[in-house]
């Protein structure tokens, strides 16, 4: 499980830590799409809560991601990996 945060926190670094990718990436791939969330979060460890509400986010949003991984010449192949998507849907219901 270990692994499987690694690389979340990785994505969303990625897109967080840079402004210009977040705001394409909430552009692009967000508001052009019909999808539940409008946003992904940082992950932050003063709140509690912060780290379900990434995994949640990030499995929900893990196709737009995908693409925008792709586009930005830094694919993360765990992201179409079914054992690895098993393992972050688990971990985010478990938290």
């Amino acid at each position: 499980m270990l692994h499987v945060v690694s690389v979340v926190v990785k994505t969303v670094n990625f897109i967080r830590a840079r402004s210009l990718n977040h705001r394409m990436f909430n552009a692009f791939f967000l508001e052009e799409t019909d999808v539940e969330f409008l946003d992904l979060p940082y992950h932050t460890e003063v709140r509690w809560l912060s780290p379900s509400i990434v995994l949640v986010k990030l499995y929900a949003l893990r196709n737009e991601i995908c693409s925008f991984m792709k586009t930005k010449d830094s694919p993360f192949t765990q992201l179409k990996d079914e054992s690895w998507l098993q393992d972050l849907s688990f971990l985010s219901d478990m938290t």
